[in-house]
């Protein structure tokens, strides 16, 4: 619905030079949705997290590969300890579990490879590690892949510790690996 235009709304509202962080706590819904709003997220630069004890999957996680730092334009997404960050595959609708022919496997084919395409896409414009695909590919609909901690910041997802108040970002990870010097 409209839920994107009144969010705009409520973010046109706030001083430019205040600094906000969109807290994401959702099990999922409309991946169109999902997507604009992770997409409003990187053009305003608005930095996603997921706060411990909460949970952000499938639409979700398109709203927050969006995050983006206000300072350096780079991606910012950030999972504290404790929170759950789900993927899992688009389920097609009216399909039931039978024997199909080559013709009606070769047709799913078909309607299947753009929603990969637009997948693929959302993440690129992001700036999301295309790794993130398999996450999304490598589960079956009705189950869903939650990430480690450590998995997040392979996939350049920061990570904060809300008692410390330290946070691990995956660039200083990379430097002290070298895995961004390969």
């Amino acid at each position: 619905g409209n839920e994107i235009l009144r969010f705009k709304a409520a973010i046109a509202d706030i001083d430019p030079s205040k600094r906000i962080v969109a807290i994401l706590d959702s099990p999922g819904g409309d991946v169109v949705q999902g997507e604009a709003l992770g997409r409003f997220f990187w053009d305003a630069r608005i930095p996603t997290m997921v706060l411990g004890g909460t949970l952000c999957a499938s639409a979700c996680t398109y709203a927050f590969l969006g995050g983006r730092s206000p300072t350096t334009g780079n991606p910012l997404r950030i999972l504290a300890l404790g929170a759950k960050l789900g993927f899992h595959r688009v389920h097609p609708e009216g399909v039931v579990e039978r024997p199909y022919t080559k013709a009606e496997l070769e047709n799913f084919s078909r309607e299947t490879q753009p929603l990969v395409y637009r997948n693929l896409q959302h993440l690129i414009y992001g700036q999301a590690p295309l790794e993130i695909l398999k996450l999304n590919t490598g589960t079956v609909a009705e189950s869903i892949n939650f990430i480690t901690e450590g998995d997040a910041l392979s996939y350049g997802i920061a990570i904060l510790d809300r008692q410390t108040g330290n946070l691990m970002l995956p660039d200083n990870i990379d430097r002290r690996t070298r895995r961004g010097e390969r």
